[in-house]
């Protein structure tokens, strides 16, 4: 009868008396995993950091443009009144009051159904570990 040995861990870096072992078979190894650990970590919050920005500068970007857009029709719709063509003025200054109104819904749901999701993944994840 053979005696078998199994053993998991999870996480970037295994545990010390397995990093015991790595150094019995290669000398320094553990210092080798725990950088690797480390610099994995470094880029991935570097990672994150350039996620988060960019999100943020995308964000700006389509508000400058939602706001550039509405003014416009806003103002064509205004031009449109004032020479006398009072439906077609009002009719496209509802359509747009009703499309920026649909988009900031639309937006704000979406928004919250993510942030369900997420904290809902979470909360699997932690029911999970325990």
């Amino acid at each position: 009868m053979q005696a078998r040995l199994e053993a998991s861990y999870s996480g970037p870096i295994p545990p010390p008396a397995m990093l015991e072992q790595y150094n019995s078979v290669l000398p320094d190894a553990a210092e080798r995993i725990l950088h690797m650990a480390e610099e994995q970590q470094s880029h991935r919050i570097s990672l994150e950091k350039t996620v988060v920005g960019g999100d943020s500068k995308r964000a700006y970007i389509g508000l400058g443009a939602g706001l550039t857009v509405a003014l416009t029709v806003i103002v064509v719709a205004g031009g449109l009144i004032i020479k006398g063509h009072d439906w077609a003025g009002v009719t496209i200054a509802g359509i747009d009051l009703v499309s920026l109104t649909a988009v900031f819904v639309y937006g704000t749901r979406s928004r919250r159904a993510e942030r369900e999701g997420k904290a809902q993944s979470i909360g699997q994840q932690q029911r999970r570990r325990r």
